[in-house]
């Protein structure tokens, strides 16, 4: 959709770039980095949790091997009890997304933490692929604690490291079945990566759009990948944007994140906070939620203080920062 409060405000930072000052460039960095402009530029008010180190499927577009190999000093598995320590440190009014850089539901605790987080007033989005343990398997089929869920499932093309046997679509139709008995359509839906659903996936979703369980505005086939900072290879037949050519010496352009990763971090199993979604390899370390309020920690010290930026080659702003250089989504102004 076109976006004319976007347009508007980045003409008004040229203009006062140009005409006025640079001095407030790491604050406007901040403040553009930390913002979702697809939902009419409101902040994020977000967390993404990552239950364990490794995920089974090793899905052929996920950079799963990096994470692996450089979260080998953290825990394998988040405990309740951290978890819970780390929680507290949360606000009540950001969403926590059981998303991050594995499969929620291998965790042995994910319906305890998820429960936890119900008592406590959070909402919850879940983004799972439907493989883990039964127990979690299960609890879809009977809990509302989540106020919205992406099914992502098995391609045709076995993309997606995944077995699809009889137990697999017995438990996928039944939690579909009751989550979409109470949540609304647009808070829903199915996808995959790739030219379609793996067969068997492909009849139950079209047999539920026959029973009007689901409807065609729930199905996402999506053929475009990120990069994931650069991890993930360019594959036939998907389209990947292409990274911002950029001149890093020009120290004249504002760099900032297009898709407000720096407002929606990822807690990892030692309740440590990775920068976003796209650092799989863990490169920066933005705090802990041990010791340390998320608000605060979402103040990027490190990134915008002016006493920590004496360096200007590695400046977050002046389009320097690892893993963001390799990124698609780090733009300049």
């Amino acid at each position: 959709m076109f976006n004319i409060k976007k347009i508007l405000i980045f003409k008004f930072i040229y203009l006062f770039r140009k005409f006025f000052s640079k001095e407030f460039d790491p604050s406007i960095s901040r403040w553009l980095s930390k913002r979702n402009w697809s939902h009419k530029s409101k902040l994020n008010k977000k967390i993404e949790i990552t239950t364990t180190v490794g995920c089974a499927m090793m899905c052929s577009y996920c950079p799963q091997t990096q994470y692996k190999t450089q979260g080998k000093s953290l825990p394998v598995t988040m405990d309740f009890e951290i978890f819970k320590k780390a929680i507290v440190n949360v606000p009540k009014d950001y969403t926590i997304h059981w998303t991050g850089y594995s499969e929620a539901l291998h965790h042995k605790d994910f319906s305890k933490m998820a429960d936890y987080l119900k008592v406590m007033g959070y909402q919850q989005h879940l983004g799972t692929t439907m493989f883990g343990r039964q127990k979690s398997i299960e609890y879809l089929s009977y809990s509302k604690v989540f106020k919205s869920i992406n099914f992502h499932l098995p391609d045709d093309e076995n993309l997606m490291k995944l077995k699809v046997d009889d137990n697999y679509i017995k438990g996928l139709e039944k939690a579909i079945r009751f989550q979409s008995s109470f949540l609304n359509k647009k808070n829903l839906d199915v996808m995959v990566i790739g030219n379609d659903f793996h067969k068997n996936v492909r009849k139950l979703i079209d047999q539920l759009l026959h029973e009007k369980v689901l409807d065609n505005s729930q199905i996402d086939i999506r053929k475009h990948l990120v990069s994931r900072a650069g991890q993930v290879e360019k594959m036939e037949s998907f389209k990947m944007n292409e990274r911002n050519s950029k001149n890093n010496k020009n120290n004249d352009k504002l760099y900032y994140c297009s898709w407000g990763r720096l407002g929606q971090g990822v807690m990892l199993p030692d309740a440590s906070l990775a920068m976003c979604c796209c650092d799989y390899s863990l490169e920066y370390i933005s705090g802990s939620l041990i010791n340390e309020n998320l608000e605060n920690i979402y103040m990027h010290k490190k990134l915008f203080y002016k006493k920590n930026y004496e360096n200007e080659e590695k400046n977050f702003f002046k389009g320097n920062f690892s893993p963001c250089s390799r990124c698609e989504f780090y733009k300049s102004i």
